[in-house]
């Protein structure tokens, strides 16, 4: 219809268009005017209809708006926005949005993607730096984009209003920072501020508050917790609950209270006031609090003073008096007032001249009692003044002297009687009352918040110097009003309002207004008035502080906002990190695990919470993590590696951090499995280096032993061919020696080769010296002097045995390359005990006893700086090519592990000394039995035995020893042939097979056989190190290893303990 009308007027009358856009103020103008057709919106008369109608909602908001038109972003906006631009007006009309604010075109370029997109955005207090007017400014907004659709209901522009909030951001820390500043002003001028809800009588209170009372710092407490340290006779002057709740608590007293923390008596000056509810009832009641125990003891210290003049002037003896005649200027006086005055009392009694007394005062203070005196003669007025009088000794005294003039019949002045008393505590007492309102004063004036006092009209009587400093004011010009002009026009009214109505009804004042600063800052202020009342209660006027909370409100944004980005920040490191994360109790349940435990162990958080801890250790590392749990509830962090159990049944080495807290603890451990991998590498290099060191020493005692073997055989072999049997027992007994001896050797070298972890026992050391003192002795070859210096009564250690064994002989090598001219080697033990004062030498030992092994060379000895690297890994004190550097490295890991350390002492041309300390072990020790030549175990009821061998010599050896002791041997030479037998129906109790066969080898027979036969107990026969060190996850249950080569009494032993044990397994 409206089309039609404007249609037919236009018919009717054909008038001139109307210009768009309509009105708009200046900015409207300005868009009339711009030559659009620069622009990628061309013309205005081609714009589409939904451009027209949203710019002219833009031009008639009285709200910054500008809309952002287009691909590019073509800005047009409205005057509000203009103002906001700054010089960048007009220059940004018609300009695209990412060259109009350039300084943040990303932030813009995010709004047209989200807007062109169909999507809305809104910020609070957006901070951006903007040019506006030609220099960088922080500017803090309200922004809103929403998406403007054209006619076919596509965003094709984006909508922004803007508000800025900038003067309100910055207030807003200006306030914060004023509530510091006040916090500053309340600590400095004593003054502790409260908060009592009267409903839950609940008390909060400031830091100062608490150190007044002697409380611990806290902010909320049960009134009641203050209220029981009132003193007893004065808790009626202070308030009640009852008191509180009815209204009829007094808002201004003073009472005595015992200090919470240290039980001293001291004196509370509070002002209060009440805050009421809607209904009129009391909700708040709201003060502060000062410590007026020096003020309070200078009153008292006063009115004893003043008591002592009243006690004088009563008592004759305390109280001097005189008598002036005046026609005769003639003072009869006493003897205390001759005293007083320095005059012979002889001489005062019968009249002196007044001179004698008049000179005797103070010349300050002379004319002034002069005055004063003729002065009450011609009025007769009473008399009473206070003057000094100089003692004798230099010191001065004051006095009070009163009296009154008597006249004759006619008129004239004829006496002048009066007496004095000696004032001078009480004006002691009075100069201290004058120091303490200037120290007052100067604390007023040096405190960082505006302090200022009134009387009972209202008119400041004082203001400190921040006023001035603060805000250009003076006492003065506050009294003239001037105050209006600092305070902001539109709380004006509402402050003066508050001020009158306190002080109409004589209650605290509390107020927050805006003012000009000196430097043309608005800033906040709370302001805070406490009636000051006489000792009757009259309203005397109001004392106060104004301080500057601007800042203080700005700061607590920000520490929320930060906390808030921390705590962000932490989640994010609990949710991402690769590390695992726990919180667990002291009663060793988990309470909370990071999703790595999933990722790295397959354990979902549900499977984990409420289970414990140990369940997931490994059973070898399980005590060592109970110590390190004890441990911890003793001491700030401790650190450990432990093994970790995987959902798929595998372990993992970790490094575990953990750290007390309350009933709890946090842990993190990092994945050292690969470190750990590495460093038994690197053992196991260190093994090899040591086993190629004793080849060649090695090589030429085995061949001595090969030949006693093979000599003996050959005879025997010969003797028995000749059928001489006389010495055939000799060469066999020589023969098996031998054997031993080759036998002793090989097992050493396989112990010293040996992949294992460590595999901690109880080891005597003196024993396990004395059985490498031939592998000693061989590796250091004739040039070198070994000596051995064992103590006796040696205690035990706990130890992997291996390991020492591997350390010693690691040492003694690098003892002999240090002397390749010859030279002495001593390896001794020794039982020490290390104390605290030997721990300062020891470094990192903790205290106890040790058993130690000391090797020490008289070879070349090392520099400072080397001795000092000695321990790192890769660092060889050899010369290139000749050493691993990692030796001394591993000896001090084993050291470490075991609980001990190790120390080294060398000088250059002096030998060097090494000491590997281990903890004495107080625990039980199974001692060896003697070892003897039983005789071998026979079968009971001709068990039957399978042997898989694939060397004919020791499988025939085995069936022949087998047959001897009256078991049925079967035999196979392969792992299939073996198979064979299992599978049969042949019943067998024990299987004894080789590890390493042909074709199948040991194991895969044993799993094989163990399908055939479930419980068939097996026994794995392996000459060769790597296997046994392997056996501890080699071998099921009913399965054993021996290790070639063996004794047949050995082998039988091992045979009948395996066939004896419990019923086969199911």
């Amino acid at each position: 219809m409206t089309l039609q009308v404007n249609q037919s007027s236009k018919e009717a009358g054909n008038p001139t268009p109307r210009p768009f856009p309509a009105g708009g103020g200046e900015t409207g103008a300005l868009i009339r005017a711009f030559d659009w057709s620069r622009t990628s919106l061309g013309p205005t008369e081609s714009w589409p209809q939904s451009l027209k109608t949203a710019l002219d909602l833009v031009l008639q908001s009285p709200v910054p708006m500008v809309m952002l038109w287009g691909p590019e972003g073509i800005m047009l906006y409205n005057d509000p926005y203009s103002v906001f631009a700054g010089r960048r007006h007009p220059r940004a009309l018609g300009a695209p949005v990412l060259e109009g604010w350039p300084e943040v075109a990303d932030f813009n370029r995010r709004v047209m993607e989200v807007g062109l997109g169909g999507g809305t955005l809104s910020f609070q207090d957006q901070h951006l730096i903007l040019y506006r007017n030609g220099v960088p400014e922080d500017v803090w907004m309200d922004l809103n984009y929403s998406p403007i659709l054209d006619e076919n209901h596509r965003p094709a522009g984006v909508l922004a209003v803007v508000v800025e909030t900038t003067e309100r951001v910055r207030a807003q820390r200006d306030l914060e920072r004023r509530d510091e500043q006040l916090r500053l002003a309340q600590e400095a001028g004593g003054i502790g501020m409260f908060d009592l809800d009267i409903a839950t009588d609940v008390l909060t209170v400031t830091p100062e508050f608490c150190r007044i009372y002697g409380l611990p710092p806290q902010e909320a407490s049960p009134a009641e917790t203050v209220q029981r340290l009132v003193l007893p006779d004065d808790r009626t002057v202070a308030s009640s609950p009852r008191t509180r709740a009815d209204g009829t608590a007094r808002t201004a007293v003073e009472y005595r209270i015992a200090r919470s923390d240290t039980g001293e008596v001291r004196w509370i000056s509070r002002k209060a006031k009440f805050v009421y509810d809607e209904a009129g009832r009391p909700a708040r009641f709201i003060g502060a609090v000062q410590d007026v125990t020096d003020r309070k003891q200078a009153e008292e210290a006063l009115r004893i003073s003043q008591e002592r003049l009243l006690y004088a002037l009563g008592a004759a003896g305390m109280v001097g008096t005189w008598d002036w005649h005046i026609p005769s200027d003639t003072i009869y006086a006493d003897a205390k007032f001759a005293e007083m005055f320095s005059v012979d009392p002889d001489l005062a009694a019968p009249g002196t001249n007044r001179a004698a007394f008049k000179s005797r005062i103070h010349p300050e203070d002379r004319q002034r009692v002069d005055e004063a005196t003729q002065r009450a003669i011609e009025t007769g007025e009473k008399f009473s003044e206070e003057y000094r009088l100089p003692m004798q000794d230099g010191t001065l005294r004051w006095v009070l002297a009163q009296g009154e003039c008597l006249y004759d019949g006619e008129g004239k002045p004829l006496r002048f009687p009066g007496a004095v008393v000696d004032v001078t505590d009480r004006k002691r007492s009075e100069e201290a009352l004058r120091e303490s309102e200037a120290r007052f004063r100067l604390m007023a004036n040096s405190a960082p918040v505006l302090i200022w006092a009134t009387d009972a009209q209202g008119e400041p009587v004082f203001v400190n110097r921040r006023h001035h400093r603060e805000l250009g004011l003076t006492l003065e010009g506050i009294r003239r009003g001037e105050w209006r002009r600092v305070v902001y026009r539109e709380d004006a009214d509402s402050f003066r309002d508050a001020f009158v109505h306190a002080l109409s009804t004589g209650s605290p004042f509390h107020a927050e207004v805006r003012v000009w600063d000196r430097r043309g800052r608005l800033r906040w202020l709370r302001c805070e008035g406490v009636p000051r009342r006489d000792s009757e209660g009259r309203f005397l006027g109001y004392v106060g502080c104004n301080v500057d909370i601007t800042e203080a409100r700005h700061a607590a944004d920000a520490l929320e906002a930060q906390v808030e980005q921390r705590t962000r920040e932490l989640n994010s490191i609990w949710r991402v990190s690769r590390d695992l994360f726990c919180i667990c109790g002291f009663d060793g349940y988990y309470q909370s695990v990071n999703p790595a435990w999933t990722e790295a162990l397959g354990y979902q958080a549900h499977e984990l919470i409420g289970r414990q801890c140990l369940e997931l250790v490994h059973p070898e590392d399980v005590p060592r993590a109970e110590r390190e749990f004890e441990r911890l509830r003793s001491t700030d962090m401790v650190e450990t590696d432990l093994r970790v159990r995987a959902r798929d049944g595998s372990y993992r080495w970790y490094n575990w951090t953990s750290v007390a807290e309350g009933d709890v603890f946090y842990a993190a451990g990092r994945d050292v499995t690969a470190r750990k991998e590495l460093e038994e590498q690197l053992r196991q290099s260190q093994k090899m280096e040591a086993i190629g060191q004793l080849t060649g020493g090695i090589a030429h005692d085995f061949n001595n032993l090969l030949t006693g073997i093979i000599g003996s055989l050959e005879l025997l072999q010969a003797r028995i061919a000749q059928g001489r049997y006389e010495k055939v027992a000799r060469y066999a007994e020589g023969a098996i020696a031998a054997a031993g001896k080759a036998a002793a050797l090989t097992h050493r070298l396989l112990a010293f080769a040996r992949r294992q972890p460590l595999d901690p026992r109880p080891v005597n050391v003196n024993q396990l010296v004395a059985s490498m003192e031939d592998l000693i002795r061989r590796t250091t070859g004739e040039a070198i002097r070994v000596e051995f210096e064992t103590q006796p009564d040696l205690w035990w250690t706990r130890c992997d045995p291996n390991q020492l064994e591997n350390a010693l002989l690691n040492l003694v090598i690098n003892a002999r390359d240090a002397m390749p001219d010859g030279g002495r080697l001593t390896i001794a033990t020794s039982n020490v005990e290390l104390g605290e004062r030997e721990l300062a030498a020891q470094g990192d030992a903790a205290p106890g006893q040790y058993v130690v092994l000391r090797v020490t060379d008289t070879g070349v000895g090392m520099a400072p700086d080397v001795r000092d690297r000695a321990f790192d890994p890769f660092f060889t004190t050899k010369p290139l090519g000749q050493g691993t550097g990692l030796g001394l490295s591993m000896i001090y890991g084993f050291a470490k592990q075991s609980e001990g350390h190790v120390r080294i002492h060398s000088e250059v041309g002096e030998g060097t000394t090494v000491r590997i300390y281990l903890p004495r072990h107080d625990g039980h020790v199974e001692e060896e039995s003697p070892s003897g030549t039983a005789e071998a175990p026979r079968s009971g009821t001709g068990e039957v035995v399978l042997v898989v061998e694939d060397d004919p010599t020791v499988r025939s050896l085995i069936v022949e020893v087998l047959a001897e002791l009256g078991y049925e041997a079967l035999q196979a030479h392969d792992g299939p042939s073996g198979l064979r037998c299992l599978e049969s129906d042949r019943h067998i109790d024990l299987l004894v097979t080789d590890v390493g066969l042909p074709g199948l080898n040991g194991r895969q027979l044993a799993d094989a056989a163990r399908q055939k036969r479930p419980g068939l107990k097996i026994l794995f026969i392996t000459g060769y190190a790597e296997s046994a060190a392997l056996a501890s996850g080699f071998l099921d249950p009913g399965m054993e290893m021996i290790t070639k080569p063996f004794a047949v009494e050995n082998l039988a032993e091992r045979i009948r303990g395996m066939i004896e044990l419990a019923p086969e397994l199911e």
